[in-house]
């Protein structure tokens, strides 16, 4: 998403902006985003990330307590038994993983040549097991 340049200017930052930055950052906006709502560009808002306590704070505050709100509709979904929300916690947190890991028993020497021949050693594999 291209968004036009915004003006320059030495505006300065009010108790409302930075309470507005850090409702913006819970809801997961980008620097950039959050730059464009507030008529400043994404490089403004990382200079000013770095350069204003109080800015710095509000968005990381922001952004923990969008984390935190996820966090806890997850935790509600798993306790609700969301089977989703389950394995989606389980794969990211417990390093929890669905590979399956194949060993090959023996090799073939003789390839099949055709569909229906590597079908029939399939079926025939599979019907004496």
């Amino acid at each position: 998403m291209e968004y036009p340049k915004k003006r320059r200017g030495t505006k300065k930052l009010t108790p409302e902006d930075y309470e507005r930055v850090r409702k913006l950052a819970a809801l997961g906006l980008t620097q950039k985003e959050i730059g464009y709502l507030l008529d400043r560009s994404a490089r403004w808002v990382r200079a000013t990330l770095s350069g204003d306590e109080r800015f710095a704070a509000a968005y990381t505050k922001g952004r923990a307590e969008g984390v935190a709100f996820a966090t806890g509709q997850l935790r509600e979904k798993i306790k609700q038994g969301n089977l989703a929300a389950i394995i989606f916690y389980l794969k990211t947190q417990a390093r929890w993983s669905e590979r399956v890991k194949v060993e090959v028993s023996e090799v073939a020497s003789d390839k099949p040549k055709t569909i229906e021949e590597l079908y029939q050693r399939w079926t025939n594999q599979h019907s004496r097991s």
